[in-house]
């Protein structure tokens, strides 16, 4: 009878765990990006914000291959401690940069999507290294070395 007990408790136990670990996997999906897609933005960053569980880079242009007024964009890149391995820092950017940033765009089509690289200064810097290479996308200079 205990030996039922203890394995109805350890199964009991890694139900919960499973069902707690749940919003983990879900939190990084990527379905609202079109990953089979990419474009390329130019424009004057407003605003990076460097924080868990997601940086964001918010840049000023028009959309790309259009000579519209400018709207603000909001590039989602990894987390700090993702980036940080890049070359990345806090410091890295500032309002009133350009930057050239690729990216996988939204699939509503709305002014944003998920970051592959960014060209800072002239130095191409990688959003996160362990992601297939794109095609087309500059190397990377100046990050450190996998």
């Amino acid at each position: 009878m205990l030996m039922l007990k203890s394995r109805a408790h350890l199964t009991t136990g890694s139900l919960l765990l499973a069902l707690w670990m749940l919003p983990a996997g879900a939190h990084h999906s990527y379905t609202q990006y079109h990953m089979d897609k990419s474009a390329t933005l130019e424009g004057t960053v407003t605003k990076f914000v460097w924080q868990a569980p997601h940086s964001h880079i918010f840049v000023m242009s028009a959309p790309p291959g259009e000579t519209g007024p400018a709207v603000e964009w909001n590039i989602e890149a990894t987390p700090p401690n993702i980036m940080s391995r890049q070359g990345w820092n806090k410091l890295t950017l500032k309002a009133g940069d350009r930057i050239t940033i690729g990216y996988h765009p939204l699939r509503s089509n709305a002014a944003g999507g998920a970051m592959m690289y960014a060209i800072v200064n002239g130095k191409v810097m990688y959003n996160d290294a362990a992601r297939p290479p794109v095609a087309g996308a500059p190397a990377p200079t100046g990050a450190p070395a996998q």
